[in-house]
């Protein structure tokens, strides 16, 4: 379970760091509104492999007119690199 949460967390700075620019300082000065919001990519559906060595996790892009796309990522664990598993 402590290797569970530990790589979570690594999970979630590998995600901010390989993923786009970041926008830490610019939220921090910003109230999230409903505007905002919108424009943020989001990440769901957390799955460690049997191995514990990857993980896949689905990117949700930002509305683009009415559409929003969603990828899958994986995780490598050990390198903390992160490569895009699908294109829609």
């Amino acid at each position: 379970m402590r290797k569970r949460v530990l790589l979570s967390l690594c999970f979630t700075g590998a995600i901010a760091a390989n993923l786009g620019p970041s926008r830490a300082d610019e939220s921090a000065k910003k109230l999230l509104t409903p505007d905002l919001a919108i424009t943020l990519r989001s990440q769901s559906d957390l799955r460690f492999s049997p191995d514990g060595r990857r993980v896949a996790f689905v990117a949700t892009e930002p509305l683009k007119g009415t559409a929003a796309r969603s990828h899958i990522w994986v995780l490598d664990v050990t390198s903390q690199q992160v490569r895009q598993f699908t294109f829609s």
